[in-house]
């Protein structure tokens, strides 16, 4: 499992180069987001594994030729918008290969309500992505909703189960 992944938000050569240098020792991967990767692509003499966190948004087809054409940098992961739908988040996954796709829910900067981003969570689901992304907060919340409803719905099932036993 990852221990440190560290963002590289810059668009100056120099500075990535430099905090690539100073800290590749301890870092585990390399987040490379969309203004350094506009400016540079990845960094020069990353030699751990890179998260590309591009956040792709558009129709099915152009996110699949974007997913194929990044493939070149070999990130690990990549990021796309739940918000682009099932269908956007499958070709994305189909045209991955081994990368990891992650779908991120909602930015910080939206107010977006738990039910909207539970909704976000279901998408990705459906669309079988590796995971999302949701801040903290959402992350806890959802996951007392999941517990929740798949808490009774499993005790249902093996009570079912039980019952069917002793009809027998």
């Amino acid at each position: 499992m990852t221990k440190l992944i560290l963002a590289l938000d810059t668009n100056s050569i120099l500075h990535a180069n430099e905090l690539v240098k100073e800290t590749e020792p301890y870092v585990d991967m390399y987040k490379v987001g969309l203004q350094c990767f506009i400016s540079m692509g990845v960094p020069y003499g990353i030699t751990r594994p890179v998260f590309l966190d591009l956040k792709f948004h558009d129709i099915p087809s152009t996110v699949a030729k974007a997913v194929d054409s990044i493939t070149l940098f070999r990130p690990e992961m990549i990021t796309v918008h739940a918000a682009g739908g099932e269908n956007m988040m499958k070709a994305a996954k189909e045209a991955a290969g081994s990368m990891k796709v992650l779908a991120v829910t909602s930015l910080t900067s939206n107010d977006a309500s738990i039910g909207y981003v539970y909704n976000m969570c279901s998408l990705a689901s459906l669309a079988g992505v590796d995971g999302v992304i949701c801040s903290a907060f959402e992350a806890q919340t959802l996951k007392l909703i999941i517990l929740l409803l798949v808490g009774p719905l499993h005790n249902l099932k093996i009570r079912q189960r039980q019952q069917n036993s002793l009809r027998k």
